[in-house]
């Protein structure tokens, strides 16, 4: 399978620390200098730009949200400090200073979502999980989760490690500042209580002092 481009408009020193790494990645990196170079590109280009992933500033938001009336919805813009989230319609953001393996991080889970999202079902412990609509079921019951839900459960499902409060802010949020901790603990709260109340299930999200996991 192809990996998918990453496309840095407009922030050439993130495309610096990135293409240092770059053998590293898990996907493919392109930079431009404008975001005029960009949508040349993009509309003379074929179809594999509907399967990739932009990442930019505010300084391009308006232009950007010409491409999602061409349903192109695979944008991540990069805040900068002191730039506000409500100001803005953002439906996938990060939050600047942010720590360049979390930053790769909070990409990764955004693609794996993509590839979820073509294969629809992941199968998880004694449950399936429907990316498309947004379902948690087993051969009994079933349960609709919210797009946060969502990416709590893939992101803890990807991790090798229990996941700390701060790093699902970071990576599941965006946020590396400016978010109080109990956000994080009362959408992980009311989780697990869905879950137990639907199928009798205390042990679907479990804790210990360094954060939280899903064996």
């Amino acid at each position: 399978m192809d990996k998918y481009k990453i496309n840095i408009i407009e922030l050439d020193p993130l495309y610096s620390t990135l293409y240092e790494i770059k053998n590293k990645l898990s996907f493919d990196l392109y930079n431009f200098n404008t975001f005029d170079i960009f949508f040349k590109e993009f509309n003379n280009s074929n179809p594999s730009y509907f399967n990739s992933l932009i990442i930019s500033d505010l300084s391009n938001y308006d232009r950007l949200l010409k491409l999602k009336k061409l349903n192109f919805n695979d944008i991540i813009f990069l805040l900068h400090k002191g730039e506000k989230v409500e100001n803005y319609k953002l439906n996938n953001f990060i939050q600047s200073p942010l720590a360049i393996k979390d930053l790769i991080e909070k990409i990764n889970i955004y693609l794996l979502k993509k590839i979820y999202q073509k294969q629809s079902n992941i199968k998880l412990l004694n449950y399936e999980i429907d990316i498309n609509s947004r379902k948690i079921f087993n051969n009994k019951n079933n349960l609709k989760l919210t797009e946060r839900e969502v990416e709590i459960i893939i992101f803890l499902k990807n991790s090798k490690n229990a996941q700390t409060i701060i790093n699902l802010q970071k990576i599941v949020w965006g946020y590396s500042f400016s978010l109080e901790t109990h956000t994080v603990e009362t959408h992980i709260h009311r989780l697990r209580k869905k879950i137990k109340e639907v199928f009798g299930d205390e042990d679907f999200i479990l804790s210990k002092d360094n954060g939280y996991f899903i064996e």
